[in-house]
């Protein structure tokens, strides 16, 4: 499998199983002006689009992959390409559809989607306090499960669960679609769990256990 890049939980790869590659990508650095609504000192915040040719023979369906990438928009995460770091936090703005081919039962078969990101003002990015409310948080679901009375639950790798918290360990918001899903923890590190198909640690005293 060949990853390209990465945002959130959504890869753009080409293997076997699936072919989403990213392409025409742009982005631009411009000087800040009079009336910028930017925290930066002398440049604007910084905006990047690209496209995804979507199959559904190559093992994504066109339809669901649009409306995926619909409910993400305003979600904030960070751009990784070959596996680094691209520019900062950024915000999804805009998801287009176009070149849309459909078979005679209507339904979508290849389509491009558009996507349109910007920079994430640093007074806006709350990480920091975002993890502080996520220690806390955690803090008071393990007194509250303290004074229960009962066998304790215990959650370990392979363990399925749901998102009952609000944020993730590093202070990223938890959207509602991901609290309906049922998770499966990938790794396990002191008082925190890794769940894979979300990309993110939680701590575990946050989580409901469902099998």
């Amino acid at each position: 499998m060949a990853v390209m890049a990465k945002w959130r939980n959504k890869t753009f790869e080409v293997s076997r199983k699936k072919v989403n590659p990213l392409k025409n990508f742009s982005t631009s650095t411009t000087i800040k002006g009079d009336d910028s609504k930017s925290k930066k000192k002398k440049t604007e915040l910084v905006p990047f689009t690209f496209d995804i040719d979507v199959h559904a023979n190559a093992g994504v369906n066109p339809q669901k992959e649009y409306e995926s990438w619909c409910s993400l928009i305003k979600s904030t995460g960070v751009l990784y390409m070959h596996g680094r770091r691209f520019g900062r936090e950024t915000r999804l703005k805009e998801v287009s559809l176009s070149g849309v081919i459909m078979d005679d039962y209507g339904r979508i078969r290849f389509a491009t989607i558009g996507l349109t990101f910007e920079e994430v003002n640093k007074k806006e990015t709350s990480g920091k306090s975002g993890a502080r409310a996520a220690a806390s948080e955690a803090k008071k679901a393990e007194k509250k499960a303290a004074k229960k009375k009962g066998k304790k639950v215990t959650i370990s790798v392979g363990s399925s669960v749901k998102l009952t918290g609000s944020y993730y360990a590093d202070g990223e918001k938890i959207l509602n679609s991901e609290k309906k899903r049922v998770l499966k923890v990938g790794k396990i590190n002191g008082n925190k769990a890794y769940l894979p198909q979300v990309d993110g640690w939680v701590y575990i005293s946050t989580l409901s256990l469902v099998s």
